[in-house]
């Protein structure tokens, strides 16, 4: 996933540090995923399911709608089959143990949106209720980070008070279910670029400081985890 153009296509902006979570996947997953049914949650741009689609996988674009022309081009601009569906994640409409993986990427952050009673749990459930043992979940989410992180979002990312920017462990806590579970995080200055110029050159710089600043400064989290081989069809 290293041609700018690609990179653009999957993730959509802030692509240097975006597609760190990429190459993060790519170092657990296998080269190709050959006879996967892999399904992307909250697809919007579909940039996933195109990167899962490359890799060989049966790929599903799944959304709250279908998607629209220019989604569409650009799967058939890559060349790759897509099966497009409509989800609600708290109930996905499929059996037991019949997707080899799911992923999502900057999704479960914004689905509570202020409300009460958090659905992220129920999400997760029904993710574990239809992967196949030892099947796969990647997500790629919004870190709380620094307290800049968060000055920067209230004055110019106009979603940002529905969001829901955990630290990592919030978000480790959620797959207590899972096993094998890696994550990474990444990004420090990034988000003060204005401009893609701007940012891909903050994103060059934060490949060099990342090692050396606290993790919780970082404004992206990846994470990788499996279902269980020994599990079974829930009750």
């Amino acid at each position: 996933m290293t041609h700018p153009r690609l990179a653009e296509a999957v993730l959509g902006w802030d692509t240097l540090n975006w597609q760190r979570a990429l190459e993060f996947w790519d170092q657990h997953l296998p080269r190709r995923l050959t006879d996967w049914t892999a399904l992307e949650l909250g697809a919007a741009g579909g940039g996933l399911s195109l990167y899962l689609a490359l890799k060989g996988a049966r790929a599903i674009y799944s959304n709250l709608r279908l998607p629209d022309a220019q989604v569409c081009q650009l799967h058939q601009d890559y060349g790759v089959k897509m099966l497009y569906d409509t989800v609600d994640a708290r109930a996905l409409p499929y059996a037991d143990q019949s997707l080899d993986l799911v992923c999502c990427k900057s999704v479960l952050g914004g689905i509570r949106k202020n409300a009460q009673e958090d659905p992220k749990p129920l999400i997760i459930n029904e993710i574990r209720r239809v992967l196949k043992p030892g099947g796969w979940f990647l997500a790629a989410e919004n870190l709380q980070g620094h307290p800049l992180h968060g000055w920067l979002r209230q004055r110019y990312v106009p979603w940002s008070g529905g969001w829901e920017y955990l630290p990592a462990n919030d978000w480790l806590a959620l797959l207590k279910d899972f096993t094998d579970c890696h994550q990474t995080s990444f990004g420090l200055t990034g988000l003060l670029g204005r401009t893609v110029a701007q940012r891909r050159q903050l994103a060059q710089l934060d490949r060099c400081l990342d090692a050396y600043m606290p993790s919780h400064w970082h404004y992206v989290l990846a994470l990788v985890a499996r279902k269980p081989e020994t599990e079974g069809v829930e009750s």
